[in-house]
């Protein structure tokens, strides 16, 4: 039976056909414009040559095995490496299409890719390669949104890798103070934060009951009244309820949704979104609706005191030094 938010969505693109000439033509499109295309480019050259040297090789080789079998070995290789190449790629285009048709369907805005999007947010300001795919916006039961994954890429050395986070953001009516709760269900050992960003342990707040036992916590120094404020026993339950897969952050007047698992154009994953904009979002601009900082003195203003705007972080990379010297000194004494 459909619920009432099933009802108000048409899901039904999510699971329409995609035709391969549509898939292969946004391959074409936005990859083979891409340095993939180089990719392409060398691998046919080496399918090329090896396929000229097994030529030559058995025209003129007086034993054909020796010098046919390395030239086999390497036409395989270069033919099966595009293949899977390509494949990984088909997937990709057709989430693409489909989130499209979604969008469309629904009356919402889409883009393909949004390119350094210039977000603040626990996930937003770390690595390079900022960008945000598969960007759907608009406004759902009278809350404006966006909804996409988005990556970055740290660098070290000749390594990098890419880290990928499906997004739900909700704009809210009013700013708030800097919150943020940390999901200890995909915590390292429930304990060591999977996010990038670090932030001082003394921002952390103890609340009773059980909710401890799902996130960690954290809020400016002074804040804790504001944070309560909103932060009602039924909301909490909610949280739990709803959210402990997922780390929840509340920068300004924007609440941003992260999971670490990138969001799929299956009805599953889309319905989940508008799930989480009903029940979070809508909670917590309900309970928010009347907030003003007390410390600014004006709710016209409908800002946050500069020391409620952002929580402190902590300098990851100082301490990891710090230890490297501790570390070379205690090896030096022995």
């Amino acid at each position: 039976m459909k619920t009432e938010l099933t009802q108000s969505l048409d899901f039904s693109p999510l699971e329409e056909r995609v035709s391969p000439v549509e898939t292969i033509q946004v391959i074409k499109t936005e990859v083979m414009s891409s340095k993939i295309a180089l990719v392409f480019l060398v691998l046919f050259v080496l399918f090329f040559l090896n396929v000229v040297g097994l030529i030559m090789g058995t025209i003129f080789a007086t034993s054909r095995v020796p010098i046919a079998v390395p030239h086999f070995l390497a036409l395989g290789f270069f033919f099966i490496i595009p293949i899977l190449i390509l494949s990984s790629f088909y997937g990709w285009a057709r989430d693409q299409i489909r989130f499209k048709r979604f969008a469309q369907r629904n009356q919402f805005d889409y883009a393909e890719a949004i390119e350094n999007p210039g977000l603040e947010g626990a996930i937003f300001q770390t690595g390079s390669d900022r960008r945000i795919t598969n960007h759907i916006k608009g406004v759902f039961q009278g809350y404006p949104f966006w909804a996409g994954n988005y990556s970055y890429t740290v660098s070290s050395g000749k390594n990098s890798t890419t880290y990928t986070y499906g997004v739900v953001a909700v704009e809210l009516q009013r700013a708030l103070p800097h919150t943020l709760l940390d999901a200890r269900k995909n915590n390292f050992l429930s304990r060591v934060s999977n996010l990038p960003s670090t932030f001082s342990r003394d921002q952390r707040l103890q609340l009773e009951g059980d909710f401890g036992k799902y996130f960690d916590l954290y809020a400016p120094k002074k804040y804790e009244r504001d944070i309560l404020y909103f932060l009602t026993p039924e909301l909490m339950a909610l949280l739990i309820d709803k959210g402990a897969d997922y780390d929840i952050e509340i920068i300004d007047n924007n609440l941003f949704i992260y999971h670490q698992n990138k969001l799929r154009a299956t009805v599953d994953d889309v319905r989940n979104v508008f799930e989480l904009i009903h029940h979070i979002g809508g909670e917590i601009s309900e309970n928010t609706q009347r907030y003003a900082d007390e410390r600014v003195g004006s709710k016209q203003a409908n800002i946050v005191a500069l020391q409620g705007k952002r929580l402190q972080q902590v300098n990851t990379g100082f301490i990891i030094f710090i230890l490297f010297i501790c570390y070379i000194l205690f090896v030096a004494s022995r």
